[in-house]
C-alpha cells in the first residue's frame, strides 16, 4: 500500500498539466474526487461510478 507522502511526491514530480487517474489492466479511469473517512485516518481517490460501470461492461461483467 502506498502512503500519502509517497503518493504526493510521485504526483508532484509529474508535469503541471498532467492528468492523473487510475489504471486497471489496460483500462483507465479519471479521478473524480478525493474522499476521507474513519475520523480522517483514511483517504481514497474516487472514480466516477459510470466510468467504472463502462469498464466492467467492456470486460463482459455487470
Amino acid at each position: 500500500m502506498m502512503m500519502r507522502d509517497e503518493l504526493l511526491q510521485r504526483i508532484a514530480a509529474l508535469p503541471e498539466d498532467a492528468d492523473v487517474g487510475f489504471q486497471i489492466g489496460d483500462d483507465h479511469l479519471d479521478i473524480a474526487e478525493v474522499i476521507v473517512w474513519g475520523v480522517d485516518q483514511f483517504g481514497a481517490l474516487k472514480c466516477d461510478a459510470g466510468d467504472l460501470r463502462d469498464v466492467l461492461i467492456a470486460w463482459g461483467r455487470r
